[in-house]
């Protein structure tokens, strides 16, 4: 997954910056969450901080997903 600039040295990822790399709501990483598809964030004074690999792997798993979607409907 190709992360812009402004990301290439962070070791977590806050929830505004998910939302920003993903252009999602916050209920989109809600479901990510209980599908399993991001685990669960360190909780650090009340804020979730996401590691660099769960971000990562999430955004391999969406390329995947865009590459090859379900015709299946």
């Amino acid at each position: 997954m190709f992360l812009p600039e402004k990301f290439q040295d962070s070791a977590y990822f806050t929830t505004a910056n998910l939302r920003a790399l993903f252009q999602c709501s916050d209920m989109t990483l809600w479901r990510w969450r209980q599908c399993g598809y991001l685990g669960a964030p360190a909780k650090i004074n009340g804020r979730n901080f996401y590691p660099r690999q769960s971000v990562l792997a999430l955004g391999d798993l969406l390329e995947k997903q865009i590459e090859n979607p379900d015709t299946a409907a």
